[in-house]
């Protein structure tokens, strides 16, 4: 699912598939008021959601097959402050969310964007994030004269964090397995 990331469920069925030849692109909406205070952008691929804090943490929710369970997993890349993330690349679309009969509670005309820019959340890395069909891409610029090995990732919502034979980082949750391609 993220990253390529595929979740099965305990019985090792597949519920999110892999899928190189489907790569749309998925836009990350700006939350004006529509989700919790905390949120920058909000993303909801195949596989489930992406919220991106103002704190520079990815927040992923999973639900199982029957919606019946759901999980988050949180990444963090690195720090970050709320004025540094930004959305790039506006997309043609607006979002809007009618929820209630009340007319004030309504949003419209949401901007969504291509890309959220985290900013250089080290010294001379930026880290931008892309959202497809199944994923969430980071793509990192190393600027000249900044050190790769400064990248620090870190996930909470699991215990078990395991290598799989094709380099994939898997996590074990709750409803099954959730693995981040190498």
């Amino acid at each position: 699912f993220f990253g390529n990331t595929l979740l099965r469920n305990n019985y090792q069925n597949e519920i999110h598939v892999k899928s190189s030849s489907m790569k749309s692109q998925i836009p990350f909406i700006a939350n004006l008021g529509q989700f919790d205070d905390q949120v920058k952008f909000f993303a909801k691929t195949a596989g489930g959601s992406a919220f991106v804090t103002k704190t520079g943490e990815i927040v992923y929710l999973f639900n199982d097959i029957a919606n019946k369970y759901a999980i988050a997993i949180k990444e963090r890349v690195g720090c970050s402050d709320a004025d540094a993330i930004v959305g790039e690349e506006e997309a043609v679309s607006k979002i809007n969310y009618f929820y209630g009969h009340k007319k004030d509670k309504w949003k419209t005309n949401i901007p969504a964007f291509q890309t959220v820019n985290m900013g250089d959340l080290y010294q001379g890395i930026e880290v931008k994030l892309k959202a497809y069909n199944h994923n969430i891409e980071k793509i990192f610029t190393i600027h000249p004269g900044a050190a790769p090995e400064d990248i620090k990732v870190t996930i909470e919502g699991t215990d078990n964090l395991v290598i799989n034979e094709n380099g994939e980082l898997e996590l074990k949750t709750e409803i099954g397995i959730v693995s981040f391609t190498k």
